[in-house]
């Protein structure tokens, strides 16, 4: 759950950029007059780049790395955060990090070494 809103929609958020667009105004009335009030079009804009970045920060699990809006956009590099994410942890506990291509390996040389049969061409595991 997220301590923040994804939708900056709300009243108050719209509030808040309208009174910061009427202090701007205020502040610069001597030189633009009422046509300050157009400093609420870039307030805005900042204010909404502002908020999506940090509802994508805190999207993350800080459990296990993976990153939901890096996954609607490119799911090949959210594997590849997920498993640099865990080879991180595993590297901090001094373990050994194995992927899945090693785990199948391993798997499968287990089973070479139990059974006296020689190995299939192409071991599917």
């Amino acid at each position: 759950m997220l301590p923040m809103n994804p939708n900056p929609g709300t009243g108050t958020h719209f509030a808040q950029v309208l009174l910061t667009s009427a202090m701007v105004m205020l502040a610069t009335w001597p030189w633009l007059e009422w046509k300050g009030i157009v400093s609420f079009l870039p307030i805005w804009i900042v204010f909404e780049v502002v908020y999506r970045i940090r509802i994508r920060a805190q999207m993350a699990c800080p459990h296990c790395g993976f990153d939901p809006f890096l996954q609607m956009i490119d799911a090949k590099k959210s594997r590849e955060e997920v498993i640099s994410f865990w080879k991180k942890k595993f590297d901090e506990k001094g373990m050994e990090f194995l992927d899945a291509e090693q785990i199948r390996l391993k798997k499968y040389r287990v089973q070479r070494e139990s059974t006296d049969a020689p190995p299939p061409e192409n071991p599917t595991l």
